[in-house]
């Protein structure tokens, strides 16, 4: 019996390198992969490490990939054992796609610089690299790098904080330095402000005479507080050939419509993402250049009924995604009913909102509110997507078979 599933195993694997290998030798070789694939998850989800090359030669990749697709380093020590990984194994640096650096409460990096550049110039396939306060010190390493021609397939780039003072009073010069990576095409910044770090902007001199042009990114997502309004609008400016914006809403919203109206006239913004921790309520200038807008995001706590004033005014705008908690379902019926309001082409709204318990105290959408939201949707023949109406239609086919039960009974 044992002869014939072998053989079966044999014959349904997808590998030839390994299905000719001796019965005894490694029977974990002769599955088919995918049900290899999902044995190799399986463990991994049990946390067993990545020890699975223990068990099977065939686990190798698998265990790689899982254990060293994303990495966190908080630590020098972490840092250089990573990199005894990847001098040992090589084939780990073709796994690596994703690296944070925080490191919060373990010290700086500064003994590890050296280290940090070795690590780099190994991780062709990097695609994500993430650097918070604690590791500033790496940050020049960065900088440098794209010119020695590291990171080639470096596509996002996320700044918590680690950007010195000096630096970002010249921001577009300073970030204009990163334009040998190929690939980069999504910037994320984010100041925290510590007040004794923050530059004296009025005796910093650019430079450039000339308004710098940073034709490379794509993607910019933008965090700052009010200080530093200056320096990310002068970054707004440089950036000519975005398609993606992301801003987080601070005070009054003023910072919103001041980096809209810093856009180049040849930037034709696809897709706008507004956030704020705050219930902060953004204002969008009159004569915005937005008209090609195809999707607008609201997150965390922006308020919905902040942004229906100016929604008409986004002649192209086809989907709303609202992730934000600061939710009523009068603001649904209020842009569904008012055909003034709703954008023209505007064919899809996205809910991605917690679904409110009935009679709950705290605000939001509850069942009912989401069933008025979704019929009136209908009628106007609105798509109305998103995880909150899929757990309506889960809670919507809970309470029919409650009630059917109680029928029965």
């Amino acid at each position: 019996m044992d002869s014939e599933g072998h053989a079966m195993a044999e014959q349904t694997s997808l590998d030839s390198t390994f299905s000719n290998a001796s019965p005894g030798a490694d029977y974990l070789t002769n599955l088919p992969t995918e049900l290899f694939s999902t044995i190799c998850e399986r463990v991994h989800g049990s946390r067993k490490g990545p020890y699975l090359g223990l068990v099977s030669r065939r686990f190798l990749p698998f265990a790689r990939r899982h254990a060293f697709s994303a990495v966190r380093i908080q630590s020098v020590q972490r840092l250089r054992q990573l990199h005894n990984a990847v001098v040992c194994c090589p084939a780990t640096a073709g796994v690596i796609l994703a690296i944070k650096i925080d490191g919060y409460g373990r010290g700086g990096f500064e003994a590890g610089i050296e280290l940090f550049r070795r690590l780099l110039a190994a991780l062709v396939k990097l695609r994500q690299l993430q650097i918070c306060y604690m590791g500033r010190s790496l940050w020049p390493v960065v900088l440098e790098g794209g010119e020695a021609g590291i990171l080639p397939a470096l596509k996002r780039l996320v700044l918590h904080d680690c950007v010195p003072g000096a630096q970002m009073a010249r921001l577009p010069e300073t970030l204009h330095q990163l334009r040998h990576y190929p690939q980069l095409r999504l910037l994320h910044l984010q100041v925290i402000d510590p007040y004794w770090q923050r530059p004296d902007f009025a005796m910093v001199k650019p430079l450039h005479t000339q308004p710098l042009s940073i034709d490379w990114i794509a993607c910019l997502a933008l965090d700052n507080p009010e200080p530093y309004r200056s320096a990310f609008l002068q970054l707004v400016q440089a950036c000519s050939s975005l398609q993606e914006l992301s801003l987080h809403v601070h005070g009054h919203g003023e910072s919103v419509a001041a980096a809209i109206q810093a856009l180049p006239i040849q930037v034709a913004l696809q897709h706008l993402t507004l956030h704020s921790t705050q219930s902060a309520r953004p204002i969008l200038p009159a004569d915005h250049q937005l008209h090609n807008l195809f999707t607008l995001t609201l997150e965390d706590r922006l308020p919905l009924k902040s942004i229906l004033p100016y929604l008409s005014s986004l002649r192209r705008l086809e989907r709303l995604v609202c992730r934000t908690e600061t939710v009523a379902t009068e603001d649904f019926l209020k842009l569904l009913a008012d055909d003034t309001m709703r954008p023209p082409c505007l064919e899809e709204i996205v809910c991605d909102f917690t679904l409110r318990p009935d009679k709950s105290s705290r605000p939001g959408v509850d069942f009912k509110g989401m069933s008025r939201i979704l019929e009136l949707a209908a009628r106007v023949g609105m798509q109305v997507t998103g995880k909150t109406a899929m757990a309506y239609k889960v809670e919507q086919r809970r309470r029919a078979l409650k009630a059917e039960r109680s029928a029965e009974e």
